[in-house]
């Protein structure tokens, strides 16, 4: 399959956040399925797709943070936990007030609390991510 014969299905993919079951439910999987992408192709996009919406992510806007949770939940991929938390680290500077800081770290942990609950025991490192967002809140004081 050339690059050409990738862009609908590329498109589909990333209209559906990489969620079949959100393909399936607006009826396209079986139009998606039928290009047969591969598996590797397949975590390709999914590395491009976290990519852009980590680069969208605004310390002042929490709601930035829904996309990229949606696809990490779907996909069962905490550690990219760390790229939100460094993103959060890099940027509490920028943020306009505490009280927009602490919602975007308070959503964050949320990410973190669904990730664990889809992730049934798979999240070994929770507690590190946790710790790293507590020391992040406790250096606001």
């Amino acid at each position: 399959m050339t690059s050409d014969d990738l862009t609908r299905p590329k498109e589909i993919f990333f209209r559906y956040s990489s969620s079949k079951f959100q393909m399936m439910r607006d009826g396209v999987f079986g139009e998606y399925k039928q290009y047969s992408v591969t598996k590797e192709q397949e975590q390709k996009w999914l590395t491009e797709l976290i990519d852009q919406e980590l680069n969208k992510l605004d310390i002042n806007n929490k709601d930035t943070l829904f996309p990229l949770w949606y696809i990490l939940e779907t996909n069962c991929l905490p550690f990219y936990l760390d790229k939100i938390i460094d993103f959060i680290d890099e940027n509490k500077s920028k943020a306009k007030d505490k009280f927009e800081l602490l919602a975007f770290i308070s959503k964050t942990m949320d990410t973190i609390d669904r990730i664990e609950e889809v992730g049934k025991g798979k999240m070994l490192l929770v507690g590190q991510y946790r710790k790293r967002i507590e020391l992040l809140k406790s250096g606001l004081n």
